[in-house]
């Protein structure tokens, strides 16, 4: 008969369960389990290291012989965190390490429809044409970017704009743009985008 083999002496660390799947963004949070099988009192870190090999959280603990603690550590996560999907964490102490895989849902990229919603079909030559538009977020994230109007009828250059325009997920808003008719060659039928 063979002797069972020897209990690791220092700290033996599992994880015991995580909150995941989670979304991009959001915190993973990690229960840990850290147990001495020794006889002596132990202190040491048990570390939380991303997928990416970075580590992320740690907690000093100490334990004493022949006993455990059960605890937290957390991962923030990022946009563009979630690929590739499943991954790996690891949780470790000086003497052990445990790994877990985890889904880390992607989420749309920042997505900025127009509509127009009303501009005059007929102007005099001189006057501003004022174009109402709504400004919608369809992606899952937030984002920038620059409403620009273009005069693609008269001249083909960019008239107006809205600058570093800021949209939250699924959000939107309603923005008025300028075409100013002060070219001379401003007459006739033309377009605007």
């Amino acid at each position: 008969l063979k002797a069972p083999a020897a209990a690791l002496e220092g700290l033996a660390v599992t994880i015991d369960d995580t909150n995941a799947p989670i979304d991009e963004g959001e915190t993973l949070d990690v229960q840990v389990t850290a147990t001495n099988n020794g006889g002596s009192s132990v202190t040491q870190d048990i570390n939380l290291t991303s997928p990416d090999g970075i580590e992320e959280d740690s907690d000093s603990r100490t334990i004493a012989g022949s006993s455990s603690q059960t605890f937290n550590l957390s991962l923030d996560t990022d946009v563009g965190d979630g690929s590739p999907s499943p991954q790996t964490i690891t949780v470790n102490s000086e003497d052990s390490s445990a790994t877990e895989s985890v889904t880390i849902n992607e989420l749309d990229p920042a997505n900025f429809d127009v509509t127009v919603d009303r501009f005059p079909d007929d102007v005099v030559a001189g006057e501003d044409v004022e174009v109402e538009a709504t400004i919608e977020n369809t992606g899952q994230v937030s984002g920038t970017q620059t409403i620009t109007l273009n005069d693609t009828g008269f001249s083909d250059t960019q008239v107006d704009e809205i600058p570093d325009l800021t949209l939250d997920a699924d959000t939107s808003t309603t923005r008025n743009l300028t075409f100013s008719t002060t070219n001379p060659d401003d007459v006739g039928s033309g377009q605007l985008t």
